[in-house]
């Protein structure tokens, strides 16, 4: 067997179901394909046929194998409300695919298998495995509710031989399962109040171990810390947030620091400035009233309305009595030095003096030492204009200095002391906050089981699923068998007589298609003659003509009109040439040349050409039928010099059209045709004639048309679309390539115009005319017509 080129699938036997064959495209390995809509269209009878076979024999099939019942209830499963909604909506369960596995499950079945004894029902006692064809013969189907939806209905159906075991089957599966969700929602229960009781004992366990740890910390812990602010909870425990006093004094040390530093820094400034100012030699009213202004914003309490100046101070109170304590010895002095020590006026103020010593004794606090007044004439002696007050005041900043001194080795002392404590408060505040909320997460999870475990105890026999009949056992026969039988074995035989049908159509491979035509002859369609069957008996017809020759009887019918439109398409072809003498043949006999030569003939004689046809089909002559004329003399008489070939021209009732006949069939066509002059012959027809049209034998039967090739202008092709075969058409094709033949193009003849050419003259059926005669017809004609005959001339 060949190969396919391409491929190397083997040639000739490719499969297109659809109706596309990539082969076809292909010349060499012409392949196989099936045009499905059009193979429908002409088989649906016979499909009709094969599917009411096959409903014939499903009846058979079904009385045969006997009555099925089918026995169905309807039950609904709810779920109970005993669990609360949950927020955000109502609370949604399990699918309800669950509940149409569990009842087709082995657990139920077998349960309703031992409980109602199925084994002894007769339909089930004679199988080997009882429980599996109570599986595969139960039907679950869910007909209300939605997906995890609150309520669910489910029909369960089972299908017998017997009305009493379906019945049967159905009421011990129910009971099978009601009994089941009654014994899961009393285990589920029981499960679930286990679990969270015993969650409960095992937290309560953890939460006191818990305390006892956090108590031992307590007692091992500082005794500043052990003073929190504590909020009692509701199982009296204590939820403790410990003050940080540690970090407070911490930061205020730091304060006082930054305080101190600062004040004494500014009473060096004012020391530096006095010392300036006696080296500047200012005078001493100068110096007196810096000093006067200095003090009086210390005893008036500077800016701050009830303290002195912050920069001056270590203890407002202290610096205050300072301040005062000063102005009045100051006083003292000048009143001493102007009225003497017994004066009224001294005495009033040394009283003050007391009293301001009393508010010193009172506070706790130490005077300052103003044992020097430096003058003229000595210590603790005024001068002659009075107490120095520069010197006074410089000896007590510089004690201020001495006190702030002492101040900040102190604050330095205590702030090592106090961040010491800080660092270890905040070791047990951490410890301490982790007690705290591990208590409380505790607590919470303790409470949360608890109401649980409330809310199960309340629930446990409000939760799980129901089961409620709510319809009866219904017994009836089973009609959906009834339709699957007669469905499967109606497509069954539909099936088989379309298999049928389509092996037959694959292996046809006649041409179907006028692009099929054109791919495999690689030339122009030239024509398309459409279908068509005369009755010979007609009388009226005149001349005696065939009715073969539409062309001449119906000159306004479709078929006229086709070799029309061939006559055109030849003019065009022969005309850059000037091509006058063209032979005519096809693939095979029984293509119709001879009557499509015939008519084109015709159609050229009446356009006003001179055409003289030639049968050269010696073997079997038809020209001379056609046009009803005598066959004793023609073309192998003139070929054999017996007569001169323009006395063996006959003329026609045609204008313009004569006739040279086959004449006496010889006994060696082919070697009369290659040793005769027939160039000679040929070449004087063409100076007589226009046209000069030979109708010659089929090309794959005979030689003779490549004998006649060398002596003519070109070739028309006659090709029978649905007779000749792809591959007899590719012959024909390499054939002529081979001899050098030129091909004009094809004739695509006996066309049916529902199955290819419906473009070509279905649009214009109201411009044709097909005559009181002719009868054009699409399809078989009927037996009354007999004897027949169609487009190639031929009987039917």
């Amino acid at each position: 067997m060949k190969a396919h080129p391409s491929n190397g699938t083997p040639a000739g036997i490719d499969f297109a179901p659809l109706g596309y064959n990539e082969s076809d495209v292909n010349e060499q390995a012409p392949g196989r394909s099936v045009d499905l809509v059009r193979f429908l269209l002409a088989n649906w009878r016979k499909l009709a046929v094969g599917f009411s076979v096959g409903l014939a024999a499903g009846v058979a099939f079904y009385y045969v194998s006997g009555h099925r019942y089918n026995a169905s209830t309807r039950v609904l499963v709810s779920k109970l409300a005993g669990t609360p909604l949950q927020e955000g909506g109502a609370t949604t369960y399990g699918d309800r695919a669950e509940h149409v596995q569990l009842i087709k499950s082995d657990v139920i079945i077998r349960r309703a298998f031992d409980n109602a004894n199925l084994g002894e029902l007769p339909t089930l006692a004679a199988s080997d495995e009882p429980i599996r064809d109570l599986i595969e013969d139960l039907k679950v189907k869910r007909t209300a509710g939605q997906d995890r939806s609150f309520m669910n209905f489910f029909d369960i159906s089972y299908e017998s031989r017997s009305k009493r075991d379906a019945a049967t089957v159905v009421g011990a599966i129910v009971d099978a399962y009601e009994q089941y969700l009654l014994e899961t929602r009393k285990e589920q229960s029981q499960e679930v109040l286990d679990l969270v009781s015993e969650a409960e004992v095992k937290l309560q366990k953890e939460i006191d171990q818990l305390k006892r740890e956090y108590q031992e910390f307590r007692k091992a812990s500082p005794i500043l810390f052990q003073n929190p602010v504590g909020t009692p909870g509701s199982n009296g425990s204590v939820t403790l947030t410990p003050p940080n006093h540690y970090l407070a004094a911490v930061d205020q040390l730091y304060k006082d620091q930054r305080d101190n530093r600062q004040r004494r820094t500014n009473v060096r400034a004012q020391i530096d400035v006095l010392k300036a100012m006696q080296e500047d030699g200012e005078s001493r009213k100068a110096i007196e009233q810096y000093v006067l202004m200095s003090m009086a914003q210390r005893s008036s309490g500077g800016q701050g309305g009830g303290a002195s100046n912050p920069l001056l101070t270590v203890n407002p109170a202290k610096d205050r009595l300072d301040a005062k304590l000063l102005e009045a010895r100051i006083q003292e002095a000048n009143l001493v030095h102007h009225f003497g020590d017994r004066h009224p006026e001294v005495e009033k103020l040394r009283k003050t003096i007391s009293g301001i010593l009393d508010a010193y004794a009172a506070e706790g606090l130490r005077p300052p030492a103003f044992d020097r007044f430096d003058g003229p004439s000595g210590p603790n002696e005024p001068g002659p204009d009075g107490v120095d007050l520069a010197g006074v005041y410089m000896n007590y900043l510089e004690e201020q200095l001495r006190q702030l001194d002492l101040s900040d080795r102190s604050i330095e002392r205590q702030l090592s002391e106090a961040i010491a404590l800080a660092k270890e408060h905040s070791e047990y505040e951490v410890i301490d906050r982790q007690f705290s909320t591990e208590l409380q997460r505790k607590q919470a999870l303790w409470d949360g089981i608890v109401s649980k475990l409330s809310m199960v105890d309340f629930t446990k026999k409000h939760t799980g699923y129901r089961m409620t009949r709510i319809s009866d056992i219904l017994v009836e026969l089973s009609i959906k068998r009834i339709a699957k039988v007669l469905g499967a074995f109606g497509m069954l035989g539909a099936l088989s007589v379309f298999g049928l049908q389509y092996f037959r159509e694959w292996q046809d491979t006649t041409l179907r298609s006028l692009d099929e035509l054109r791919r495999l002859t690689d030339t122009t369609v030239m024509g398309i003659v459409p279908h068509f069957v005369v009755d010979p008996g007609d009388s009226s017809r005149q001349g005696g003509l065939s009715d073969a020759l539409c062309y001449y009887h119906n000159p306004g019918s479709q078929e006229a009109e086709a070799y029309r439109s061939v006559r055109t398409t030849l003019f065009f072809s022969t005309a850059p040439h000037n091509d006058r003498v063209i032979q005519v043949s096809s693939p095979e006999q029984g293509d119709g040349k001879s009557t499509s030569i015939a008519n084109l003939a015709i159609a050229v004689a009446q356009s006003g050409k001179r055409v003289l046809l030639i049968d050269a089909d010696m073997r079997r002559p038809t020209q001379h039928q056609l046009f009803a004329v005598p066959q004793d003399v023609g073309l192998a008489d003139v070929l054999r010099r017996e007569i001169e070939w323009i006395n063996a021209v006959r003329a026609t009732p045609i204008d313009g059209l004569s006739l040279l006949t086959a004449g006496a069939t010889p006994a060696n066509p082919a070697e009369l045709l290659s040793t005769s002059d027939l160039s000679t012959l040929l070449h004087a027809a063409r100076s007589e004639f226009d046209y000069v049209f030979i109708d010659a034998p089929p090309l794959l039967a005979v030689s003779d048309p490549c004998i006649i090739s060398p002596h003519v202008d070109g070739m028309l092709l006659v090709v029978r679309m649905q007779k000749n075969k792809r591959p007899a058409v590719v012959r024909t094709r390499d054939m002529l390539n081979s001899h050098g033949v030129e091909l004009y193009g094809v004739i695509a003849n006996d066309v049916v115009i529902s199955d290819g050419a419906e473009e070509e003259f279905g649009a214009y059926a109201a411009y044709y005319n097909a005559g009181p005669v002719t009868e054009t017809t699409h399809g078989a004609p009927s037996p009354s017509q007999q004897p027949v005959l169609t487009s190639n001339g031929d009987p039917v």
